[in-house]
């Protein structure tokens, strides 16, 4: 009956609602959503989005099916590609960002602005020096630690004193 036709839907079925869903968050948010989130809906799909990414790399699952890696395919590299970019590029694209703000506002954004794009900058920065002191995470990168490093040496050093 249609009381309970949710629980009834084809793999396919399931897969296109829970698309729909990662779609709404992501154009909500502006963000992807995490596997380690604390809302369990958010979770999943954070869950979801990797699973996707595995079976989408070999053509496992329901990734066997050409509509839905066709789908999944447009969505990571056209239509939502700027939310499926390496660790490597989003840093350059950090750091880009980083450059920009510093030049315009000749000061280091805030971890603690209310402005939430600022306050995500400014967690970058204390991330990346954090792993640059420590040579951890992208900073293994020598190339990334070498621009870090260069960066907040020389070019920009007297907001890193």
């Amino acid at each position: 009956t249609n009381d309970y036709k949710e629980y009834f839907l084809s793999i396919e079925e399931q897969w296109y609602n829970d698309l729909e869903k990662f779609k709404n968050y992501i154009d909500d948010k502006k963000k992807l959503p995490s596997q380690y989130d604390k809302d369990p809906e958010l979770k999943f799909l954070g869950q979801w989005i990797g699973r996707n990414n595995n079976n989408s790399k070999n053509k496992n699952r329901i990734m066997k099916k050409d509509e839905i890696y066709n789908v999944w395919n447009k969505i990571r590299t056209i239509e939502y590609k700027k939310y499926f970019l390496s660790n490597e590029k989003q840093w350059y694209n950090n750091l880009e960002k980083f450059k920009n703000y510093i030049n315009e506002k000749k000061k280091l954004p805030s971890q603690y602005d209310k402005d939430p794009e600022i306050k995500s900058l400014g967690r970058w920065v204390c991330t990346n020096n954090s792993n640059y002191k420590n040579k951890k995470k992208i900073m293994k990168n020598n190339k990334v630690y070498d621009i870090w490093k260069n960066f907040i040496m020389n070019d920009y050093k007297e907001y890193f004193i």
